[in-house]
């Protein structure tokens, strides 16, 4: 059987204990520490600050990208040679190479993390930087050779945001853009391999404003999203926007379940799950279908899902993690633990994680790694 492990990144390298790794199976809710039935364990692979020059404070959405290689690939808003962040490999080991330091003029502030395409390269974004000052989105091989696709002007095309954009079944990659946009709320956009940037969609606020995290295309060839404000309650949108740009609201987000930042995934099931952050003031875990409508399978009151969530076994497993605190569900339900177990095994789990924001990556472990 094939070894998988998560991995993930988080915003402070000193250990304070915050924030935890979370599994929901239908039936609880437990950490990834000593009390999950698998027997996982956490392993820091790398502290952040360690060398000079080393990348720094990694945070949302900061998408963790496996190569061909094998090594994992993601960015670093701050850091490397000039502190404008950095793009950065690790082997599964723990050992970190600064792959490229921005410097401005190339984009600065990577926020969003990469996609790794059909090509073997990697596709990402930067906050800030470039040409006109609004980020940028490059193409960056393996060994480091940077290339700038598309730089924002914070026009009708709006500025980066925080989001990577993904690699269509077409060949193309399409993103997410904060603002301001058409209508200064955001848009959707396509991007060819060699540059050629399109604007499908543009966020008019009634129907979703400032998407943050970034898009994932379902097995009907569409693509899936959320904004974290906006929409009819004014609390954020779960959106589909075809290849052409034919787009639909799916579901309004209300008060106390709002914000969704994390990305969404696609379950074996054909569902999509996703988390919110309400405002930095708890989250939930959610599951949506489309057509269908949208179930709450968890609710924390305290303690932000920022990262979204990852598949590890056949559904219902699902895994994530949380930030800054803890507390317990605000929500009873058929599907959600005891109180009073689910208080136990948070105490009894704290680990030295701090911060975590961004989503595991579930990657193979070779068996040289095991």
């Amino acid at each position: 059987m094939t070894k998988l492990r998560a991995l993930g990144l988080m915003l402070r390298s000193v250990p304070i204990k915050r924030g935890l790794v979370f599994t929901w199976a239908g039936v609880a809710l437990v950490v990834a520490a000593t009390t999950m039935a698998t027997a996982q364990t956490y392993t820091d692979l790398y502290n952040f600050g360690t060398n000079p020059g080393d990348p720094a404070s990694p945070t949302y959405t900061g998408m963790i990208a496996q190569g061909r290689d094998g090594n994992l690939y993601s960015t670093a808003p701050y850091g490397g040679a000039n502190n404008d962040g950095a793009v950065f490999r690790i082997t599964p080991t723990g050992t970190l190479t600064v792959v490229h330091s921005f410097d401005g003029t190339d984009g600065a502030n990577p926020w969003a993390g990469l996609t790794m395409g059909t090509d073997g390269n990697f596709y990402g974004v930067t906050f800030v930087g470039g040409k006109f000052g609004y980020g940028t989105i490059y193409k960056i091989t393996p060994e480091g050779s940077l290339t700038t696709l598309y730089s924002f002007t914070n026009g009708a095309d709006a500025a980066a945001g925080a989001a990577q954009p993904i690699q269509g079944l077409d060949g193309n990659f399409y993103g997410v853009a904060d603002g301001p946009g058409l209508y200064t709320n955001g848009v959707v956009y396509k991007i060819t391999p060699s540059g050629v940037f399109t604007i499908l969609h543009s966020f008019d606020g009634p129907h979703g404003s400032h998407p943050d995290a970034p898009l994932v295309q379902g097995s009907n060839g569409d693509f899936y999203g959320t904004t974290y404000w906006g929409g009819t309650n004014g609390y954020g949108t779960i959106f589909r926007i075809s290849p052409s740009g034919n787009f639909e609201v799916l579901f309004n987000f209300v008060q106390f379940d709002q914000n969704p930042e994390g990305p969404m995934i696609q379950g074996s099931d054909g569902a999509f799950y996703g988390t919110t952050t309400e405002f930095d003031n708890g989250g939930i875990v959610f599951r949506i279908t489309d057509p269908g409508g949208l179930t709450v399978l968890y609710d924390f009151s305290a303690g932000t899902p920022y990262g979204g969530l990852v598949q590890i076994n056949p559904l219902p497993a699902l895994m994530g993690c949380t930030s800054p605190r803890l507390s317990l569900s605000k929500r009873t339900s058929p599907a959600a633990p005891a109180r009073s177990a689910l208080a136990a095994a948070m105490r009894k789990a704290l680990t030295s994680m701090s911060l975590p924001r961004i989503r595991l990556a579930i990657v193979p472990r070779a068996p040289a790694c095991a």
